[in-house]
């Protein structure tokens, strides 16, 4: 079946708004509760580190991050609550305020800023207690899209929904596949615009805040590999 963006976004976005406890809204309970904070810092005050905590660790548990090579399944609520802490606190805010669209490379600027930010955030990432958990491709990329939302995860079915299209069409460059790097996003930047894809116009069911552009490109990709599998 031939690739449609908007088709598969719209029909993975039904899905997860569809019945009383979709898995695929999973997502949306973590978005909602960042949303409701106005600024990053407010996440790990006193009143809200733990409940950020118990977001961020069920929102990974229901994303299937507690099986498999993570090592999370040997962690509690305490890492949880120091790596939150940690993410807003060692990675400076002006990652987090990053949208997709500052990784166009046509501003020349912006594209190098958001990029040296981006690779910073990966790289303090990887040295929180790197000892107790492994910094898969996965993990980190689904961390960022619950928290930040402007990447996609790299999970079986996103990685597999876009290896069919490349199959599809070779002449695109989405590159490098299975790693989560500003050059990954700036792909995509460039690939989205010329291809015209809509990354507006979702938003979720509890809490009416919009989808942001990692999310709605996630959801494309998940779903056109869930379709083929």
């Amino acid at each position: 079946m031939s690739f449609n963006f908007d088709n598969l976004v719209k029909q993975y976005y039904d899905t997860a708004q569809g019945d009383d406890y979709p898995r695929l809204r999973g997502w949306e309970f973590l978005w909602d509760y960042v949303c409701e904070h106005d600024t990053w810092i407010d996440l790990v005050n006193e009143e809200s580190s733990e409940k950020t905590a118990l977001h961020l660790g069920f929102y990974l548990a229901n994303w299937g991050m507690f099986r498999g090579s993570s090592g999370l399944l040997n962690t509690n609520l305490d890492f949880f609550k120091d790596l939150a802490d940690y993410l807003f606190k060692e990675i400076p805010f002006e990652f987090w305020e990053l949208n997709f669209t500052d990784f166009h490379p046509d501003d020349t600027q912006k594209h190098k800023l958001a990029s040296e930010l981006f690779e910073n955030a990966i790289h303090k990432m990887e040295r929180f207690k790197s000892e107790r958990v492994t910094w898969t491709e996965t993990l980190k990329s689904k961390i960022l899209l619950g928290l930040w939302g402007q990447c996609p995860a790299l999970d079986t079915f996103y990685s597999g929904g876009l290896s069919l299209l490349l199959d599809e069409n070779p002449s695109l460059s989405i590159s490098p596949k299975g790693k989560i790097n500003s050059n990954s996003l700036t792909c995509l930047n460039v690939v989205s615009t010329n291809q015209n894809w809509n990354l507006g116009g979702y938003s979720t069911h509890y809490g009416n805040n919009e989808y942001p552009a990692g999310k709605v490109i996630d959801m494309a990709f998940f779903q056109n590999g869930w379709n083929n599998a």
